[in-house]
């Protein structure tokens, strides 16, 4: 508040230009900083999905080799 001089009304006018501007600036900024929150949520869910993948494709080698060590155990 030290920056206010009462006397001065031009000033408080200058100043208040000044964070409008600066307002505006961050707002941009925020909606940059939003969008790129959505490019990486799509790109997360995009791995995300591709692990699931990867999971699955894991899940069926191990049961294949658990079936066919049980049928090696069995035809002994």
């Amino acid at each position: 508040m030290e920056n206010f001089s009462y006397n001065a009304p031009g000033v408080i006018k200058l100043e208040l230009e000044e964070m409008k501007i600066k307002l505006a600036v961050m707002d941009e900024k925020i909606c940059e900083l939003e969008e790129g929150q959505k490019r990486q949520n799509i790109a997360i869910e995009r791995v995300e999905k591709k692990l699931e993948n990867i999971q699955h494709w894991i899940l069926a080698v191990l049961t294949g080799v658990i079936i066919n060590l049980a049928i090696r155990f069995f035809a002994m």
